[in-house]
């Protein structure tokens, strides 16, 4: 599973780190095909999945999670 950048609290704390957290914010999110962060819980869906058995017969995939950052 390929994730894409995740908004998470360390992340947060990152960007706040910056001289100008704002600014730096607002470009990052500018850059997101979708225009804003993958959540914890939709990349968590997916590890759900393939930890079930309903994923018995999924085999050796990548699994991109990007908000179409690699298209």
């Amino acid at each position: 599973m390929s994730a894409g950048t995740v908004d998470t609290p360390s992340f947060r704390d990152r960007v706040e780190a910056l001289p100008d957290a704002k600014n730096a914010m607002t470009s990052f999110l500018e850059r997101q095909k979708m225009g804003r962060l993958a959540t914890a819980d939709e990349i968590a869906h997916l590890i759900i999945y393939l930890a079930s058995d309903e994923s018995a017969f999924v085999t050796g995939q990548e699994f991109i999670i990007d908000g179409g950052w690699s298209i």
